[in-house]
């Protein structure tokens, strides 16, 4: 097994300014939620059932698809906070240009909004995935590993406090600014927040640098490709970490369409979906506060199966939730197990990866959530075509997770330091 040497140490300055920066990144998207009032907004603006389908992983697909042609070239970075930064401006601007033709653009076609607002996640995912292979270097050069599940947890926590106040901001906006405009104003908030986020990583202390690997400065696009094959089937937790990380976007299938379902069965309009936001985020800080402690002090692969088991909850629970509490506890449940979820496979991508080839393993596991995600959305479009009714993707979502648990199980992860 390759050996890992020794990380960066443990700075209190670098720690906290990483989780303020995370927490506001995600927290600045949640008035933008991909799970509640993204598709929701896409419906309205007349989006079909497959562009409503995609909406969850719309920012993810774009993301996941650069990295492994940039690999090689991170990997001969000396520093990469700089890189990362770049990119991070060009990553902000979908945004900016979205919200300001929703709020002033009144006379534009419907179609037009409606591919600027489809569009932007998945525009702003791209520029961001050019720099994901550095972004994830850097964080293994400001973090230690030993506490990477308890930074990820911190980053999440203020995402979902966050999160919990874009719940009550976004049915206020849309309750007084329905339609276009407010949908407007919750994309220039969102841009706002990103840029915070932004200057909470730029004030971040140099990076530790590893010792340089002088073969890496050799290492072409083309070269760093064909090793691929040969690095996965060399290394059993990467594959089996693969395999784990496919079936474990099965809630993918279901989620673009359950708050949709949440709004008809209850009577409620869009602004509810707001309160369904809450719901989430209020889950969200629990699953949390549980993956820290549990990632640090126990282990990220228990963190990984207690989120598998919740969201198998989930989806047991969908056929029966026809009253207003339920589905607030249905979005409760999901909230706890998609922060957990998010903390144990983004510390445990980490903690598997070597230094001498970080980039690329990253960019190995960030690369396998394209085909994922692209099968979650078209099987969620399917079925929904086909059956009208969300129940037959809670099912299959079901079995997605159960096999996801198994190779979770075949991991074999070394202890906490």
């Amino acid at each position: 097994m390759t050996s890992h040497r020794k990380g960066p140490p443990f700075i209190w300055r670098n720690y906290i300014l990483f989780s303020i920066d995370g927490g506001l990144f995600m927290g600045g998207m949640a008035f933008l939620s991909s799970e509640t009032v993204l598709p929701s907004i896409i419906k309205d603006l007349g989006g079909s059932a497959w562009l409503i389908s995609f909406m969850p992983v719309m920012m993810t697909l774009g993301w996941v698809l650069p990295p492994i042609f940039t690999a090689h070239f991170v990997e001969r970075l000396h520093k990469v906070k700089r890189f990362t930064l770049t990119l991070g401006i060009f990553q902000r601007i979908p945004y900016i240009f979205a919200a300001l033709m929703l709020m002033f653009y009144k006379d534009a076609p419907p179609f037009l909004l409606l591919c600027i607002v489809a569009s932007a996640p998945f525009i702003s995912g791209f520029l961001g995935g050019i720099g994901a292979g550095a972004f994830g270097e850097l964080t293994a050069r400001l973090i230690p590993s030993n506490r990477l599940a308890s930074v990820y947890s911190l980053r999440f926590i203020i995402t979902v406090l966050i999160g919990l106040a874009a719940g009550f901001a976004v049915k206020d906006i849309l309750t007084i600014f329905p339609g276009v405009f407010g949908y407007g104003i919750l994309h220039l908030i969102a841009f706002g927040f990103l840029c915070l986020a932004w200057f909470a990583l730029a004030m971040t202390e140099d990076e530790h640098v590893p010792e340089k690997k002088q073969a890496a400065k050799h290492v072409d696009m083309m070269d760093n490709l064909s090793n691929v094959p040969v690095i996965i089937r060399n290394d059993p937790r990467l594959r089996n970490y693969l395999l784990m990380a496919f079936f474990g976007t099965g809630n993918f299938i279901f989620i673009p369409f359950l708050a949709i379902y949440a709004l008809e069965t209850l009577g409620r309009d869009l602004s509810f979906t707001g309160v369904l936001l809450i719901a989430q985020m209020l889950g969200g800080i629990t699953g949390n506060l549980a993956a820290g402690l549990i990632g640090d002090y126990i282990s990220t692969k228990r963190v990984i199966i207690i989120s598998r088991i919740c969201m198998m909850a989930v989806c047991m629970a969908i056929p029966f939730s026809g009253s207003e509490m339920m589905f607030l506890g249905v979005f409760f449940l999901y909230g706890a197990a998609f922060f957990m979820d998010r903390v144990g496979v983004m510390t445990m991508a980490n903690q598997i990866s070597p230094v001498e080839k970080r980039p690329t393993y990253l960019s190995i596991i960030t690369f396998n959530g394209f085909p994922a995600m692209v099968s979650a959305a078209l099987l969620s479009t399917l079925l929904q075509v086909m059956f009208n009714s969300i129940i037959p993707a809670a099912m299959i979502a079901i079995s997605a997770m159960m096999v996801s648990l198994f190779f979770v199980l075949k991991i074999k992860e070394e202890k906490n330091a």
